[in-house]
């Protein structure tokens, strides 16, 4: 058994009248390294289904953060753990995640990290992109230079497209 001291968790309450209720069991981010502080910064989207948790200390000091969604009263944490890129000075002490915030709806989130570049800081910007889902091709054949339509949602800006096989 591993314990790790200082890993860190976070709890989600919301408030009906007077009293206060947990949301959800506790929520302790995987693909930690080390005793990240995990619940060190919060934040929710406006409606209450999307939190981020910052964990400053994580990989000695690099900092990261996770996100979550809620839906029928679960979190899930999206993805693997959120580490911003092109942080200056030693991997110790630039600290992602002591400060957090989400937009409104849950799409945007971006991470601070005061300790960045000999404290000067930094901020980290992440923009959820949902995968493209591909609802009908026509025609499903043809001889080579057919004009094929796709639908579908999120199909902006495809970086690879390929259909059928190429035979020399």
């Amino acid at each position: 058994m591993v314990i790790i001291i200082n890993q860190g968790a976070v709890w989600v309450f919301s408030r009906t009248g007077n009293a206060w209720s947990q949301r959800g069991s506790k929520l302790v981010g995987f693909g930690n390294s080390g005793a990240g502080k995990q619940g060190s910064s919060v934040s929710l989207s406006a409606d209450g289904n999307t939190a981020i948790v910052g964990g400053q200390e994580d990989n000695n000091g690099q900092g990261a953060s996770w996100v979550y969604t809620r839906s029928g009263g679960i979190w899930s944490q999206q993805g693997n753990k959120r580490v911003g890129s092109g942080s200056i000075g030693s991997s110790y002490g630039v600290l992602q995640g002591s400060s957090v915030s989400l937009s409104a709806d849950g799409k945007t989130s971006i991470i601070g990290g005061y300790g960045d570049n000999l404290f000067n800081g930094a901020a980290w910007v992440f923009v959820h992109v949902p995968p493209p889902t591909i609802t009908s091709i026509n025609p499903v054949s043809g001889p080579v230079g057919t004009l094929v339509t796709v639908t579908g949602t999120n199909l902006n800006n495809p970086t690879v497209f390929s259909i059928g096989e190429y035979l020399p």
